[in-house]
């Protein structure tokens, strides 16, 4: 199952996702030095601030998103 909402910020300088899914789970993702590493979606939800996908991929370039289960 994918998740039906992303949303994209920046959190102490690094790039985060959260994919949100229709049976409830809130998956966060942060782009670490060593690519992307799971981190606890309530960090992310309270601490990030919120950018547009357009600016997510201007910062992430070639990176690309994390592999969401």
């Amino acid at each position: 199952m994918t998740p039906t909402k992303l949303t994209y910020g920046l959190w102490e300088g690094n790039l985060t996702v959260m994919g949100r899914y229709q049976d409830g789970r809130i998956l966060a993702f942060e782009l670490q030095d060593s690519g992307w590493t799971d981190v606890h979606a309530a960090d992310v939800s309270t601490k990030a601030s919120v950018i547009t996908e357009a600016t997510f991929k201007q910062i992430a370039g070639g990176a690309g998103l994390p592999s969401f289960p």
